[in-house]
């Protein structure tokens, strides 16, 4: 049996797959050529923030005081203060 083409199907089938069409959208086909056209963006959230700091000695001495001998709880310690 030969497989059913859109042009011999009624008038009023071919409108009741436009409007679903219309309401679904395209749910298979993403489009376009390029790898990940038409997808829709991720935002994807950012667990923290690579920041680089330069500091003299004085300023990484104080730190490691207050961070009991590490820069990075010294300097998270100095800005839990201040915010």
């Amino acid at each position: 049996m030969p497989k059913k083409r859109y042009k011999d199907t009624p008038d009023y089938e071919k409108e009741e797959r436009r409007r679903i069409r219309k309401l679904l959208g395209n749910p298979t086909n993403w489009g376009g050529k390029r790898p990940g056209a038409g997808r829709p963006i991720v935002i994807k959230a950012v667990q923290g923030l690579l920041v680089s700091v330069s500091l003299n000695r004085i300023q990484m001495m104080s730190l490691k005081e207050m961070g009991e001998g590490d820069i990075n709880k010294g300097i998270q310690k100095i800005i839990d203060q201040h915010v």
